[in-house]
């Protein structure tokens, strides 16, 4: 190519080889070459050349491949080639943001320790690079986008009460300062939190913008950084930030308080004062809510109002917070929304759900019976009916965890022993470890497991788990309350002499007792069941030829 004399056709030549390679560094390579050899054919035409405009339009299309090109190998290096960002090659500045809109970004705030996740940073940088853009101001653009919308936060979401890593546009924001020195953006979360105006936009701040700005920055700083920047101890900077959170839903209902007036403001005046006038709105009603547990106001009327207007606006997922957050208060239990409330937010999964339950379904019915754990009013609430309920549903190992919950022991009782004739007992095992293996409903989850584990050694209904994966779980129930001579029996009266000499021979080397060896199957057997049970297993005597 280079000895090819008319640089019209070499670089024509160069470039139809170029179309030739796939996406990827090899083309990239070859349009590198083009480029080259258009540069070279400009060079040598002059201005007054005829032929000097049909090189400099054909370099310009070379250099715009050559981005699109380069631009699409980093999609596909960082596995980011999806069609969305396919689109948007030809408007790179776009397409850098929506990079930093990608869904992995928040579940990696979400589950930092999880596997696969795409460079953002470096596949944003290299296209910045091969595009010429400044990459400073494309972050400072989406900061300003999600760390100060002009858009109040708290006008677009009902909690703003949550931790940093809750709010998708705070997770994006963390993703994004994770890639600045660490004093930059403490300085810089730090001038947020505490300036009228912001110095990444043009936006006049608000406490809604300086209260996002601290969450990032208490998520990010260590303790010594945040107290030295505030002059303050950790406790009160936190304090500081639930202020702010405050002040930020007052903006909204348009009542003007300063961080000054509303800490010398006697809070169950300002907390009535609030509730009298905009008991009508929704925002309001929650903030009611958060002063009157922040600050200790118990009143019985108050609270009844509240519990009925969160009910109003049906609220339900902030009421769970709530109610739990006041079971310790005994006099509130008096209030006569208090049991609807529990019983509204209980039963509010089953007012969508259909059968078979989708995963989101699942999830809010586990919430739920989470919730029903921690309830003080149990008496007050239809257990039996909540637990039909999750019959309904399929979810039986819930509907036996709602049966246990029934105060009265014999009617309990009678509940337990009917549902467990009737239920699939491999699925009430197989749910309970699938839905009730992690968090606080671990140890009622074994109360359940142990329950139909019995339930099966006391009908003698083994063959129910015989062939499944449980059949251990059943074996280590047999044997840690002590009945394991049970199943031998069983397996002895059925002939499977095998099966009940590998479970005595299984549970002696468990005990610790020596090895058995070359003791015929039906000597093992006889000496087992003669009168020894697992309170007393007997040291059998290992006999060797």
């Amino acid at each position: 190519l280079l000895s090819i004399i008319n640089p019209e056709w070499a670089v024509a030549i160069a470039h139809k080889i170029a179309q030739e390679f796939p996406t990827g560094p090899d083309q990239i390579q070859a349009l590198k070459f083009c480029l080259y050899l258009a540069e070279k054919w400009v060079k040598n035409t002059s201005a007054k050349d005829d032929s000097r405009e049909k090189a400099e339009v054909l370099q310009k299309k070379l250099h715009m491949q050559y981005k699109r090109s380069a631009t699409e190998n980093v999609l596909i290096t960082h596995n980011l080639n999806t069609g969305d960002h396919l689109k948007s090659i030809g408007k790179p500045a776009n397409l850098i943001v929506l990079l930093y809109e990608h869904h992995s970004i928040v579940q990696r705030i979400k589950n930092p320790t999880g596997r696969d996740y795409p460079d953002i940073h470096l596949a944003a940088k290299e296209i910045a690079e091969i595009n010429n853009l400044d990459m400073n101001k494309i972050w400072d653009k989406l900061l300003d986008k999600w760390l100060c919308p002009s858009v109040l936060p708290s006008e677009k979401t009902q909690e703003i009460f949550g931790d940093a890593h809750k709010d998708e546009e705070l997770q994006r924001v963390l993703y994004l300062l994770q890639s600045r020195p660490m004093d930059y953006i403490s300085r810089m979360l730090f001038e947020i939190t505490t300036s009228d105006t912001s110095p990444i936009g043009v936006t006049q701040l608000t406490f809604a913008h300086r209260s996002r700005a601290l969450k990032c920055l208490l998520y990010l700083a260590d303790t010594n950084t945040v107290e030295s920047l505030f002059k303050k101890p950790i406790e009160k900077v936190k304090y500081f930030l639930k202020c702010c959170i405050y002040l930020a839903e007052f903006e909204i209902l348009n009542i003007p308080y300063t961080y000054e007036s509303f800490h010398k403001s006697p809070k169950e005046g300002m907390i009535k004062g609030l509730w009298k006038n905009h008991s009508h709105e929704p925002t309001a009603v929650r903030l009611v809510t958060e002063l009157s547990l922040e600050y200790k106001v118990y009143d019985s009327q108050l609270w009844n109002g509240l519990l009925q207007k969160l009910l109003g606006f049906n609220m339900i997922q902030y009421l769970r917070r709530v109610l739990i957050a006041i079971t310790g208060i005994h006099s509130l239990w008096e209030v006569p929304n208090f049991s609807r409330a529990w019983r509204s937010v209980v039963q509010s999964p089953f007012l969508t759900a259909s059968c078979p339950p989708s995963p989101k379904q699942i999830e809010e019915c586990c919430e739920c019976f989470v919730i029903l754990l921690k309830c003080p009013v149990l008496a007050d609430l239809d257990v039996i009916g909540i637990a039909k309920q999750y019959a309904q549903l399929d979810l039986p190992a819930f509907a036996l965890g709602c049966l246990l919950l029934i105060p009265q022991s014999e009617k309990r009782e009678k509940q337990i022993q009917g549902f467990l004739s009737t239920c699939n007992t491999e699925t009430v095992l197989q749910q309970i470890d699938e839905h009730m293996n992690t968090g606080e409903v671990v140890a009622f989850a074994s109360q359940i497991r142990c329950l139909v584990l019995d339930s099966i050694i006391d009908e003698k209904l083994y063959e129910k788990l015989l062939k499944t994966k449980y059949f251990p779980v059943l074996k280590q129930q047999l044997m840690n309350t002590h009945r394991l001579k049970e199943l031998v029996d069983y397996f002895a009266k059925k002939n499977r002499i095998d099966d009940a000499t590998a479970l005595i021979q299984e549970y002696q080397e468990k005990c610790g007792n020596p090895t058995l060896v070359d003791i015929p199957s039906s000597d093992l057997l006889k000496v087992y069941l003669n009168g020894h049970g697992e309170t007393s297993v007997p040291e059998l005597p290992s006999i060797r030829s």
